[in-house]
């Protein structure tokens, strides 16, 4: 992601994580000038860092998708 950032490959990421081990890649790739947005479940049970929700510019949370599409 910070490569193509750099390279301008992009002007919108969407990260399917929820580890907070990504919060410095999110604000890094925010500093060049891009939109992050993060995907993953809501609850911090199920493994979302708290920090990496507020670092991105927009979170969608999976919860509902995931259970009407697979439960």
């Amino acid at each position: 992601m910070l490569t193509h950032a750099f390279q301008n490959h992009f002007e919108v990421a969407v990260l399917l994580a929820g580890d907070a081990d990504y919060v410095p890649l999110v604000n890094r790739v925010k500093s060049l000038g891009k939109i992050v947005y993060v995907w993953f479940f809501s609850a911090q049970k199920d493994g979302l860092g708290s920090g990496l929700r507020l670092a991105s510019d927009a979170f969608l949370s999976l919860d509902s998708q995931f259970a009407r599409n697979w439960l």
